[in-house]
């Protein structure tokens, strides 16, 4: 609901300082958290549109105040608000106040023009990306929130997150050397992270490309059941997030030109085949259930392009013995006589006890 500019004026005036007063008065903190949604609320209801994606200028949207200016009513209060809005993230504080706080930041940068992107919004992304990266976070509610507030950064400005939170949960994804190498619990709050951060298209591509780095290294070494374990969960979060590209109907077509461009399907196809053709190995990529999640991920691909592209993957890696109808109903057909055959034989018995946290999938 749109209002008029002397109205927005005058209530930001009248309640934001009052406002900022209570939160910052050491003598009673117990209004803290009250007042911080009330700002967060006013916030809100200030952007032109309920959307995730902010509103430029533009003559056709009617906008309520020109944030970018010095004599916007916010202006002389941002710092204040940057100031408090972070600290108050922090986990010393209670739920109720980092909760408010995490509210607030978003509104911020859902105003349009009011931050710069160079600065002030990456200096927002940081108290989310803390939250994420902290190992002792055990409040799943202000967790689940910073990674919300995250998605919504990563359709508007892709390019922080990027810069600031990627390379922050990539470093969290161990890179097995040793069979009996000690993987910690944190890369499974990670890995969803990643996944539900990556519908851009270029997040897309640079997390698909590491977890095929990943993989390759994983499925080098000596099978371990964590291991093993931790290659299907790599390959369980690319099934995720091309799931949730398809879902999104967004760029996923531009992103097969480029599995099919850069060799994608053709690597990851080669990670299983290779090991297979020297005796006496005992490689994770020889276990069957694991070539089960790669068929999985190149299926996903594979029937969303063209039956030429499909026939012709087919003849330069598994050979003419197994060459694929140029029917699409055919081909559907056997996907599902392969589904069938799968659970008949009840390899799903065989698959990992252990779900991946925060991860709305099941072990096939």
């Amino acid at each position: 609901m749109f209002v008029t500019d002397r109205l927005a004026k005058y209530v930001l005036s009248e309640t934001l300082p009052l406002l900022l007063k209570h939160c910052q008065n050491p003598d009673d903190l117990s209004q803290k958290p009250s007042a911080l949604s009330h700002i967060a609320s006013l916030l809100s209801s200030l952007s032109p549109s309920s959307s995730p994606e902010p509103i430029l200028p533009s003559p056709l949207v009617p906008t309520t105040l020109d944030f970018c200016l010095p004599s916007s009513p916010l202006h002389p209060h941002l710092d204040t608000l940057l100031t408090l809005f972070t600290s108050s993230t922090s986990r010393s504080q209670s739920s109720p106040t980092r909760l408010a706080a995490l509210n607030g930041l978003i509104a911020l940068i859902k105003l349009p023009g009011f931050l710069s992107e160079s600065q002030e919004i990456g200096f927002c992304v940081n108290s989310f990306n803390e939250i994420l990266s902290d190992s002792h976070e055990e409040d799943d509610e202000v967790y689940d929130l910073a990674l919300e507030n995250l998605i919504i950064v990563s359709r508007i400005y892709p390019s922080i997150i990027e810069e600031t939170t990627f390379p922050l949960l990539f470093s969290s994804l161990p890179t097995p050397t040793e069979p009996n190498e000690p993987l910690g619990e944190l890369y499974k709050r990670s890995l969803p992270a990643l996944a539900a951060l990556s519908i851009p298209p270029n997040l897309f591509e640079i997390l698909s490309l590491r977890l095929l780095s990943l993989l390759d290294t994983t499925l080098s070494i000596s099978s371990t059941p964590q291991a093993t374990l931790y290659a299907h969960h790599l390959l369980l979060i690319l099934i995720s997030t091309i799931k949730s590209k398809v879902k999104a109907g967004k760029g996923f077509k531009e992103d097969l030109e480029k599995y099919l461009d850069n060799g994608f399907v053709g690597r990851l196809l080669g990670m299983f085949i290779l090991p297979t053709l020297k005796e006496g190995g005992d490689e994770v990529a020889r276990d069957p259930r694991l070539l089960l999640d790669a068929g999985r991920v190149l299926g996903l691909i594979l029937q969303r392009v063209g039956a030429e592209y499909v026939n012709f993957f087919h003849r330069l890696h598994l050979g003419p013995q197994l060459m694929v109808s140029e029917s699409p109903t055919d081909v559907r057909r056997l996907s599902r006589r392969l589904s069938m055959r799968r659970s008949n034989e009840g390899t799903c018995n065989l698959y990992f006890p252990l779900p991946l946290q925060r991860v709305p999938l099941h072990s096939p």
